[in-house]
């Protein structure tokens, strides 16, 4: 379905549209909304709105012009489709970048969220991974190298042709635009006035910079979490989809995480 609102013409997957509360979900870069299916199938509990980012799948003629311009689109969605105009977000990397930024520029339209594999400090080598942006987002298009990505991020057999063509359909110019913003984020301070419950988490096996973010999160919002999930990657909604949903479940309805999470020191 595509969203034509004011500000919005973002293409959406909904499902459960009888339950009474809307999650959000965002998935990363060069990726659809295909990637939670297995997730959301899990959670029929909730009304679900899982969302093709601008410049990407078939959201990918409106041009991906920002990470504030993307969470102004999602704001919007959520006023006019989530139940009472109100939903809790969920995004993995390039999504929780976005989930932040909705809660910082239209803070009455969130509950509570969930943000994984996210970095809010400082990149190593920001020079160098700037020189080579321009390349990479040609390569990473690359069909052999799109199914490299996805063998990397752990992701089964079964979606392997989804993700070479989420790749083949994700704009050039909106993976240079992700990358730049992305590696420029930081915690605003509207960001530390916000009261929304915010659940930061990072897998045990991701890059130093993402875990030492989920600290970085807990410490800074006032009411943020923050975990490592043992044993797991960046793409863990992959690798251990059950234990992603429990933790989306659990955190929506007030509980405690799961308890193989590692609260992080």
């Amino acid at each position: 379905m595509l969203s034509r609102g004011v500000g919005v013409m973002l293409y959406f997957k909904e499902s459960n549209a009888d339950q009474a509360e809307t999650i959000i979900w965002l998935h990363g870069a060069m990726l659809a909304h295909w990637m939670w299916d297995d997730l959301i199938s899990k959670l029929p509990q909730y009304h679900h709105l899982a969302v093709d980012l601008p410049g990407h799948a078939a959201s990918n003629q409106t041009p991906f012009l920002s990470l504030a311009d993307a969470a102004k689109r999602i704001g919007e969605l959520i006023k006019t489709k989530a139940h009472h105009g109100k939903a809790h977000l969920v995004g993995l990397s390039l999504g929780g970048y976005i989930v932040l930024k909705v809660i910082e520029q239209t803070p009455d339209v969130v509950d509570s969220a969930i943000v994984s594999g996210i970095t809010v400090l400082p990149i190593p080598n920001l020079g160098f991974y700037n020189m080579l942006m321009p390349v990479m987002a040609t390569v990473l298009k690359w069909p052999f190298v799109a199914r490299m990505n996805a063998k990397s991020l752990k992701m089964p057999d079964t979606v392997l042709a989804k993700y070479v063509e989420s790749a083949k359909q994700t704009q050039r110019s909106a993976i240079l635009t992700t990358s730049r913003d992305v590696a420029n984020f930081h915690l605003s301070s509207e960001l530390f006035s916000r009261q929304h419950p915010i659940l930061s988490v990072a897998g045990t096996n991701e890059h130093p910079t993402v875990k030492a973010s989920v600290k970085e999160i807990a410490n800074k919002l006032p009411h943020a979490q923050g975990y490592l999930v043992p044993d797991v990657g960046h793409g863990w909604t992959a690798e251990a989809p059950t234990l992603f949903a429990e933790m989306v479940a659990s955190w929506f309805e007030r509980q405690s995480v799961p308890q193989t999470f590692h609260p992080i020191e």
